[in-house]
């Protein structure tokens, strides 16, 4: 049976929601709550199907830890955890990384949800230790639609969501075709060493419904 460990980012900056996602009960979805979303829908398929799912939530260092399981009481304590967890702290993505590829059993599947905010060299090298493993990965690399369009007009205040004294006033016209670019080639960065690691890379906004998401993936996989 599949032993499948689902990874979700919980720093600040997944607390990002913008004013272009998808809504649940009428709120815009943050990053976040597209993660935890994902993982409760995935969670519940691979116990339902009797394979084995177990959850780590991260920021700078593991929050929780629950190895992966089959039991039906698993899917109850990976909603309470994901229900429970809010978004905090800095990021501090690639020694994390190491960390989980570590303590993760060998020859398992392993589900990242996560925007990567890190150096994009170092996330490749955490990247790399769980091939190292033998673990099969797939990765849910979520983002807003603001941070992947910039489509700000007027001169705005920009808040660091993990650094909140940090805040910088810029006009973004001046600004939009190098930040574009830099988003650009940072995201292809990351896809193309999924593909030399022969993992699954799925690019996700948060203007999309979390169940589409599931959903195209599940029809891909398949």
């Amino acid at each position: 049976n599949l032993r499948a460990t689902i990874v979700v980012d919980a720093s600040a900056s997944m607390a990002y929601r913008g004013s272009l996602a998808s809504s649940v009960h009428g709120e815009p979805v943050s990053k976040f709550d597209q993660a935890r979303y994902l993982a409760a829908a995935l969670s519940h398929l691979l116990i339902r199907q009797q394979d084995a799912a177990g959850l780590v939530t991260f920021d700078t260092e593991i929050r929780a830890y629950h190895r992966a399981a089959a039991k039906q009481s698993q899917t109850h304590q990976i909603l309470a955890e994901l229900h429970s967890t809010a978004p905090g702290g800095e990021t501090a993505l690639a020694p994390v990384l190491h960390e989980i590829a570590e303590r993760i059993p060998r020859r398992g599947l392993v589900i990242l949800i996560s925007d990567l905010f890190d150096e994009p060299d170092e996330i490749l090298e955490a990247l790399h230790h769980f091939h190292y493993r033998d673990h099969e990965l797939v990765l849910f690399h979520t983002m807003a639609e603001e941070e992947l369009s910039f489509p700000f007009k007027k001169f705005s205040h920009f808040r660091d969501l993990e650094n909140p004294a940090h805040r910088l006033r810029v006009d973004p016209d001046t600004i939009r075709a190098t930040y574009l670019e830099k988003v650009r080639a940072f995201v292809d960065q990351i896809e193309s060493a999924c593909g030399k690691l022969h993992a699954d890379y799925i690019p996700l906004n948060t203007n999309l419904p979390f169940e589409q998401v599931l959903s195209d993936y599940l029809a891909r996989r398949g």
